[in-house]
């Protein structure tokens, strides 16, 4: 069974790719070969989207994104590996062969080639259905580490939320209303741009 599954890239184009990626209800845009046609094309972004085969039947994916940093770092000092999306797997026994050898290709990439690599599961991981656990054996050495979500009891009310909030916190903010600061919903592309302007600087300078 081993034998029979190799790890392998496929074209963007190749109609077993959105075949395999839609069957899962889960699935996401990141699963999308659109999605990383485009991230390929963008500067600072290299796309490896690897496909377990057992023969031409596709068992397993994931799309590992080399990544640049803004650290003018040489090598893979400056680039880390991101799987923006959850690997995709049959819950059978190819499936499961298929996803531990794509992990081992992912974990190799990232040890030539970047810094450190991390796969942002959007589910549980795949093969639980199988294995009736979600982290062992497929993660291997690979940390779990769970989602931090901060949950905000909006029912408090709004003097309540903000005394709760630190005092650097509130004083920033109110800075930022006698600068003139709104909280609204972007409408137009020249507000998004402004909005990723702002992004950009924030992680520019942490």
């Amino acid at each position: 069974m081993d034998g029979n599954v190799n790890v392998e890239r496929l074209n963007f184009d190749d109609p077993r790719w959105p075949d395999f990626v839609l069957r899962y209800r889960w699935a996401n845009a990141f699963h999308s070969p659109e999605f990383n046609r485009v991230a390929s094309l963008s500067r600072g972004f290299d796309v490896i989207p690897l496909f377990a085969l057992s023969g031409e039947r596709i068992v397993a994916c994931a799309f590992p994104v080399l990544v640049d940093t803004d650290l003018s770092l040489p090598g893979r000092l400056g680039r880390r590996l991101l799987v923006y999306g959850s690997p995709l797997a049959l819950p059978d026994e190819e499936g499961l062969v298929g996803l531990e050898k794509i992990l081992h290709a992912v974990r190799n990439l990232a040890r030539m080639r970047a810094l450190f690599a991390e796969i942002r599961n959007s589910q549980p991981f795949p093969g639980a259905e199988v294995l009736g656990d979600t982290r062992e054996p497929l993660l291997g050495d690979w940390d779990f580490i769970p989602q931090e979500n901060y949950l905000v009891d909006l029912s408090l009310g709004e003097e309540e939320l903000a005394r709760r909030l630190s005092s650097g916190t509130r004083k920033n903010i109110r800075r930022s209303e006698r600068n003139g600061c709104e909280i609204r919903e972007i409408e137009t592309t020249e507000e998004f741009h402004a909005a990723a302007d702002l992004i950009r600087e924030l992680y520019r300078r942490k």
